[in-house]
């Protein structure tokens, strides 16, 4: 899967694609059949989970950031960030192969 700005949600068919902690050292998978896993969009970064389990914005305000379980494994919505809004430095998306 790719990420691109053109607008549009992308559904992980194969049920590869997950989430990782790194301050927990944890792997969250992507629920099978639990709808949108990437949404590709000129207004933010990259948006994982059809429920915002992971949402990156451009102008990273405290309140523009979140984590919040949806489409992913995610024990609560402080598991990946330490709250449910957050800012970030940087980022990085990786593909595994």
């Amino acid at each position: 899967m790719s990420w691109a700005s053109e607008g549009g949600w992308i559904v992980d068919g194969e049920g590869q694609s997950f989430l990782f902690s790194l301050d927990h050292s944890t792997k969250h998978k992507y629920k099978p059949n639990s709808g949108n896993t990437i949404y590709n969009g000129s207004s933010c970064g990259p948006n994982f989970g059809g429920g915002n389990d992971l949402l990156l914005l451009y102008n990273n305000n405290p309140n523009d950031c979140l984590t919040k379980p949806g489409s992913y494994e995610l024990p609560n919505d402080t598991h990946l960030a330490g709250s449910s809004n957050f800012q970030v430095s940087d980022f990085e998306v990786w593909k595994i192969q």
